[in-house]
C-alpha cells in the first residue's frame, strides 16, 4: 500500500506542474496590459519598469514564469496589489471560509442525497421512485447561483428569515444562520447527481444473488439495507469527494450572490482590480487543493473497497 501512496504522488509532480503553468498563464491571456490599469497614466516608464519587475512581469513568459514558480516553492506568494498585505494571509482565510461552504453542501447534499437514492431504489419503479428522480433532474438543472437569488428574495427580502450577507461574526449560531442559505443553494446540484448515483448503485446492489441469498436465510430489512450500505461506501465516498472537490470552484458565483469572504469572492474582487497576485495563488491554492482531496479519494476509495486493494496489494 505504501508503494502505491508513494506512485500515486510522484504521479500528481506533473499535474500539479500543469496547475502552476494554468494559475500563472490565465492572467497574461487576460486583454490589456495589467500596467495600464494599475498605474497612474502621467507615470514615467522608469515608474512602469520598477513597477513591472516588482510583479515579475519583465523577461519573456517562461522567465516570468519559472521565476515566479521559485518564489511560490519558497512560500512566497507575493503581496495583494489592492489590499497591501502578503497575499498568502489573504488566500487561505478565504480558502477556510470556502471549504466551511464546500463542505457544509457536500455533507448536506451527500445525506439527503443518499436517502432519496436509497428510497428510490428500494422502490424502484413505483411512484416514489419517478418523484425522487424527477426532484434529481431539478436538482441538477437548476443553477446554483439562479437558486441562491431565489432564496435571498425569499428568505432574506420577503419574509425576512435569515441573513442573506457575509459570514456575521463568523462563529457559533450566527455563522450557522449566514451558512444556511449559501449551503442550500451550493447543495441542490450535489443532492441531484448524489440521488441518481445511489440509486443507480444500491439498486444494482439489491438485484445481486447475494442479496437474494440474504432475503432466504431471513435478514431483516433494515440489516439488510445496512449490509447493501456497506458495499456501496466506496462509491458513496468517490462522489463525496469529487463534489468536494468541484465545490471549490464551482460556489464562486453563489459567493458573490451571498458576499460570502470565500476564494470566489476574493478572485472576484482582485479579477476587478487587475489583483494579480491574489488571482494567481488564489488561482493556484484551489488546484492544489482539488488534487489533494482528489488523491485522498482515490486512496480512501481502495482502502474501503477489498476488490481494489487487493489489486494493489498484488502488484
Amino acid at each position: 500500500m505504501t508503494r502505491y501512496v508513494g506512485s500515486r504522488l510522484l504521479a500528481l509532480l506533473p499535474i500539479l506542474l500543469g496547475v502552476a503553468a494554468v494559475s500563472f498563464s490565465l492572467v497574461h491571456i487576460m486583454p490589456g496590459d495589467p500596467l495600464d490599469s494599475l498605474m497612474d497614466p502621467q507615470s514615467t516608464q522608469a515608474e512602469r519598469d520598477a513597477f513591472a519587475a516588482a510583479l515579475g512581469l519583465t523577461g519573456s513568459l517562461p522567465e516570468q514564469f519559472f521565476t515566479w514558480l521559485g518564489r511560490v516553492a519558497g512560500g512566497d506568494l507575493g503581496r495583494s496589489i489592492a489590499f497591501r498585505q502578503p497575499v498568502l494571509s489573504m488566500v487561505v482565510g478565504a480558502l477556510q471560509n470556502t471549504l466551511l461552504l464546500a463542505g457544509a453542501a457536500a455533507v448536506f447534499g451527500l445525506l439527503v442525497g443518499s436517502v432519496l437514492g436509497t428510497l428510490a431504489a428500494v422502490h424502484r419503479g413505483r411512484a416514489l421512485d419517478r418523484g425522487v428522480t424527477g426532484l434529481s433532474l431539478i436538482g441538477l438543472s437548476i443553477p446554483s447561483f439562479w437558486l441562491g437569488m431565489i432564496l435571498v428574495a425569499l428568505f432574506g427580502v420577503t419574509w425576512q428569515l435569515l441573513p442573506v450577507s457575509g459570514i456575521g461574526s463568523g462563529s457559533g449560531t450566527d455563522l450557522l444562520s449566514h451558512l444556511v442559505l449559501p449551503t442550500l443553494a451550493v447543495s441542490a446540484p450535489v443532492i441531484g447527481l448524489t440521488t441518481r448515483m445511489v440509486r443507480t448503485h444500491v439498486a444494482e446492489i439489491l438485484e445481486g444473488q447475494h442479496v437474494e441469498f440474504l432475503r432466504a436465510n431471513g435478514m431483516g430489512r433494515a440489516r439488510l439495507l445496512l449490509q447493501v450500505w456497506r458495499n456501496a461506501l466506496p462509491n458513496v465516498l468517490t462522489i463525496f469527494g469529487l463534489e468536494l472537490g468541484n465545490l471549490l470552484g464551482g460556489s464562486a458565483l453563489v459567493e458573490i450572490v451571498f458576499s460570502w469572504p470565500g476564494v470566489g469572492q476574493l478572485v472576484y474582487q482582485a479579477v476587478t482590480q487587475r489583483d494579480i497576485p491574489v488571482i494567481q495563488a488564489s488561482l493556484l491554492l484551489v488546484g492544489l487543493l482539488y488534487v489533494v482531496i482528489n488523491l485522498a479519494v482515490d486512496v480512501g476509495q481502495t482502502l474501503l473497497d477489498p476488490r481494489r486493494r487487493s489489486q494493489v496489494v498484488s502488484t
